[in-house]
C-alpha cells in the first residue's frame, strides 16, 4: 500500500467518526481475528475509542478456532478494551448455516448493545465485501432498490461499517506496515459457499478481463442508494403510518407502482414480496372497498374506499381476543371486555345503551362472524353485520375487530365498531333491544 493510503486509515477513521458520533462513543465491536476487524480494532484504539470487543467463536476449525479467540483476547486485554468471547451452539439443521451464523453473530451483538447502553455495533466490513454483495444479489435476481447491499451506518440497528469504502488489500497493507496481529481463516480460501466462490474464482476473472469492474460496481450500488432516496420521497416518511393514498400511488407508472408498494409493505414488516404478490397490490389500487390481499399469515393489505392499508395480525405472542359470557351478577357491579365496560345502571350515562328488561342472560361478548344478521335500530327488517359496518364506513382493515354483544338465545343485541364513525357512533342497537317509555334499568355500553 503506498504511503499515503497508509496515513490515510486513520485521519479518515477519526473524520469518520466526528461525523457520525456527537461525542465519543462506547461500541460494541465485533472482532473475528482477521485482517479486517484486527485493523479497525487498532485503529479504534489508536484513536482512544472505547469499547467491547466481541468475538464469536463458532468452533468450526477445532484448535484453529480457538486460536483466533485467544488472538483477540490477548491483544484486546493488551489495547485496554474489555472482551466477551461467545460459543454458539450448533446450528439448526436444514438451514443455510452463513445465514444463521450471520443471524446469531448480530443477535449478540445487538443483545450486549442494550445491556452496555452502547452507541453502535461496530464491524470491519470492507469494499471487498461489499461488492460481493452487490454482485451476489445481482445473480439473485434483487430488485435495484436492494443492490445498494450495505450501508456505513445502518439506522435500523445501529451498525456502522467506516471501512466499508477501503479495499481488503489496504487493509492487509495496514496491518503490516503498523506490525497488528492478524490470522488468516483457511478455510475461506476454498469455494465451498457461493460467496467464497465469488471471491476466489469469479473477482480473480474479472480482475483479469474487465478493467475497472469494482469501481463499476461500486457505481451500481450508489445508483441503486439514490432509486431507493427517491422511491422513499414519494412514501411516508414516518414507518408508523401504515397506510397509503391511492390516487398517491395510482399517478405513476405500473412499475413504480409495484416498487413503491413493495417498499412500502416490506419496509414496515419483515415480510420480502415476491413478484406475483406485488402484481396482486397493483391490481388492489383499482379494486372495490374490502379487496384484500393475504401477503403471509402476519400481513394483510386491504383496499378502504380510497386507502391501501397495511394489516399487521396477532403475532404468537399475543393472546387473541377470547369470547366472554357475561351474567347478570357481573354486569350489576360492572365488567370490562377488552375496552369496553358493560354496566346496569338506573340512569343511561353513556350514548350506546339498551333496555336491560329485553334481554336473556348471560349475554355472550365475542367477535363478528360472517353470516352474522341483526335488526338495527330504526329498521324494521333484518341486515347483515358485513353490510352494516361496510355502510358505516368502517375501515376495511379494522372491521375484523368488531364486537358482538349478544343474549342467551344469539339474538345480537349490539355491534360495538373498533374505531368511531365520522359522526362518532361507537356503535348500534337491535330494535329489539331499544329503550321505550316504560323502560327502568339500562346495560349501558362505554368505550374506555
Amino acid at each position: 500500500m503506498s504511503k499515503s493510503k497508509s496515513d490515510s486509515i486513520l485521519p479518515n477513521l477519526k473524520k469518520h467518526i466526528q461525523q457520525t458520533f456527537s461525542t465519543s462513543p462506547f461500541l460494541i465491536i465485533g472482532v473475528s481475528g482477521g485482517a479486517d476487524s484486527m485493523a479497525l480494532l487498532y485503529a479504534l484504539h489508536k484513536l482512544n475509542i472505547d469499547g467491547l470487543v466481541v468475538h464469536v467463536n463458532y468452533g468450526l476449525r477445532g484448535e484453529e478456532s480457538n486460536g483466533d479467540q485467544e488472538l483477540v483476547e490477548q491483544v484486546s486485554a493488551m489495547w485496554g478494551f474489555e472482551g466477551c468471547s461467545i460459543r454458539p451452539g450448533k446450528a439448526p439443521g436444514g438451514r443455510n448455516f452463513q445465514q444463521w451464523a450471520r443471524d446469531t453473530r448480530y443477535e449478540f451483538f445487538e443483545d450486549l448493545k442494550k445491556e452496555y447502553n452502547a452507541d453502535a455495533i461496530a464491524v470491519a466490513h470492507h469494499q471487498d465485501d461489499q461488492l460481493e454483495t452487490v454482485l451476489f444479489r445481482i445473480l439473485r435476481g434483487s430488485g435495484l432498490d436492494k443492490l445498494s447491499a450495505m450501508n456505513e451506518w445502518d439506522d435500523s440497528r445501529s451498525i456502522w461499517r467506516p471501512f466499508l469504502k477501503i479495499p481488503k488489500q489496504d487493509l492487509i497493507d495496514f496491518c503490516e506496515k503498523e506490525h497488528i496481529p492478524y490470522r488468516t481463516d483457511a478455510s475461506n480460501e476454498t469455494s465451498n459457499y457461493a460467496r467464497n466462490a465469488i471471491r476466489n474464482d469469479v473477482f480473480p476473472i474479472f480482475e483479469r478481463f474487465v478493467e475497472g469492474w469494482k469501481g463499476n460496481l461500486s457505481t451500481i450500488s450508489e445508483m441503486a442508494l439514490v432509486y431507493g432516496e427517491s422511491l422513499d420521497a414519494l412514501l411516508p416518511a414516518d414507518k408508523e403510518i401504515h397506510s397509503l393514498q391511492v390516487r398517491d400511488i395510482s399517478a405513476h407508472s405500473e412499475r413504480l407502482q409495484g416498487a413503491l408498494l413493495k417498499r412500502f409493505i416490506e419496509e414496515r414488516s419483515e415480510v420480502k414480496l415476491s413478484k406475483g404478490q406485488t402484481l396482486q397490490l397493483i391490481e388492489l389500487l383499482s379494486a372495490p372497498t374490502g379487496k384484500k390481499v393475504a401477503v403471509d399469515n402476519q400481513v394483510t393489505v386491504f383496499k378502504d374506499r380510497e386507502s391501501i392499508i397495511l394489516k399487521k395480525h396477532y403475532s404468537e405472542e399475543e393472546e387473541p381476543f377470547n369470547e366472554k359470557n357475561i351474567e347478570k351478577e357481573e354486569a350489576e357491579k360492572g365488567t370490562i371486555v377488552e375496552q369496553w365496560k358493560i354496566q346496569i345502571s338506573d340512569e343511561p350515562h353513556t350514548t350506546l345503551f339498551v333496555d336491560e328488561a329485553s334481554l336473556k342472560w348471560p349475554l355472550r361478548f365475542r367477535k363478528w362472524e360472517n353470516g352474522d344478521v341483526f335488526n338495527p335500530l330504526g329498521m324494521s327488517g333484518s341486515q347483515k353485520v358485513s353490510d352494516h359496518v361496510t355502510n358505516r364506513k368502517i375501515n376495511s382493515a379494522k372491521r375484523e375487530e368488531t364486537l358482538i354483544l349478544s343474549d342467551s338465545d344469539g339474538t345480537i343485541c349490539a355491534i360495538l365498531y373498533p374505531e368511531p364513525t365520522k359522526n362518532g357512533q361507537i356503535g348500534n342497537i337491535a330494535e329489539s333491544c331499544k329503550v321505550t317509555e316504560s323502560t327502568k334499568r339500562y346495560l349501558c355500553i362505554e368505550k374506555i
